[in-house]
């Protein structure tokens, strides 16, 4: 769902989605270590089975983790706004 929001930016090897996806499972309690050290959490974790075949431990950086929850509180947005145009149609609510 995230990853339909976002794009993927040019220099970037993981998605917005994974990102999130590897905080989670580090938020999780996996680690007691800071989110800077996800590479290092992930080093020695089967990534091919929680993402896909080329995801590599050092694709999670910390532009990288930096970056993802500013986009996904924008897709968040961009999504809620979306979801009241919808409804604004659906409804026949006129604006005021």
């Amino acid at each position: 769902m995230i990853d339909a929001r976002l794009l993927l930016h040019d220099q970037e090897e993981i998605t917005a989605g994974e990102a999130v996806a590897g905080m989670i499972l580090n938020g999780l309690g996996f680690a007691n270590r800071p989110l800077l050290f996800t590479r290092q959490f992930f080093a020695d974790k089967p990534l091919d089975l929680l993402f896909h075949e080329s995801v590599r431990a050092e694709m999670s950086n910390r532009l990288k983790l930096g970056r993802t929850p500013d986009d996904v509180l924008h897709a968040l947005h961009l999504s809620v706004q979306d979801i009241v145009q919808t409804a604004v149609r659906l409804l026949d609510v006129a604006a005021r």
